[in-house]
């Protein structure tokens, strides 16, 4: 049963990358997360994640008022549809800077609730903010 757990891997979490980084994922379709210590204040997606970053950053942009330099991003590549994973880590996080709607809550098929739950353990299981300075990857011999 666990490998039928683990074989599931609808997304892939790239490490967090300061502001100066973020030039290689020039056409890069994803998630992106921005986050201002560990607080996550802005959830979107893309086809292009740079272009999409530098435009909540420029003049007239939603983040104009924050310090680029001091942030955090961490990106998120996957085969699957991007909404629902955008979808997911909003209802998830509830960053401050996002729209989110104030209506009824949406009622979830069970299917649905599968995927949701298969997308967030998934996130929390290749994340690398939890353990500053370190990443999951590294081994210590």
């Amino acid at each position: 049963m666990s490998q039928e757990k683990n074989s599931f891997k609808p997304l892939t979490v790239h490490p967090p990358l300061v502001s100066r980084q973020l030039g290689r994922y020039r056409d890069t379709a994803g998630v992106f997360l921005i986050r201002d210590k560990e607080t996550v204040i802005y959830v979107g997606k893309s086809k292009n994640i740079y272009k999409a970053v530098l435009r909540l950053f420029q003049k007239g942009g939603l983040l104009e008022h924050l310090d680029r330099r001091i942030l955090k991003f961490e990106s998120i590549l996957s085969n699957s549809r991007l909404g629902p994973i955008e979808t997911v880590l909003k209802m998830r996080f509830k960053p401050p800077y996002n729209y989110i709607a104030k209506c009824k809550p949406l009622t979830l098929s069970f299917y649905q609730k599968k995927q949701e739950q298969r997308i967030w353990e998934t996130y929390l299981e290749q994340t690398r903010f939890d353990v500053p300075g370190e990443h999951q990857s590294d081994k210590k011999y």
